[in-house]
C-alpha cells in the first residue's frame, strides 16, 4: 500500500514518477497475507491501528494487495482497481 509517505511490500516497485507524493517506505503489515492467511488478523489489526493513528488532513494514498483491502474494507477489488474509503474511529 502506498501512503503519501510511505509504500509496502514485496511486488511494489519504489520509483520516481511524476508525482511528488513524499518519502517511501516499506510497511510490513501491507504485504500480502495470501500464502499465510493465518497473518489476516493480525496485519489487520496492526494497519486499523497504524491508519487510526495517522494525522493527515490530506489523506494517505495505499498502494497494497487484494487480500489486504478485502480484509480492511470488504471490497473485493480487481487488479489495478482503486479504492478509497472514509476510515470511521470505532464507538466506544
Amino acid at each position: 500500500m502506498l501512503v503519501l509517505k510511505a509504500v509496502s511490500g514485496a511486488g511494489v516497485k519504489k520509483r520516481q514518477g511524476s508525482l511528488t507524493l513524499g518519502v517511501v517506505e516499506e510497511i510490513q503489515f501491507l504485504n500480502s497475507f495470501f500464502d499465510t492467511p493465518e497473518r489476516e488478523g493480525p496485519q489487520t489489526t496492526a494497519l486499523r491501528k497504524w491508519l487510526f493513528h495517522q494525522a493527515s488532513s490530506s489523506g494517505l494514498i495505499l498502494v497494497t494487495h487484494q487480500v489486504n483491502i478485502t480484509a480492511l474494507t470488504g471490497v473485493v477489488p480487481s487488479s489495478g482497481e482503486l479504492v478509497v474509503i472514509r476510515l470511521k474511529k470505532p464507538s466506544r
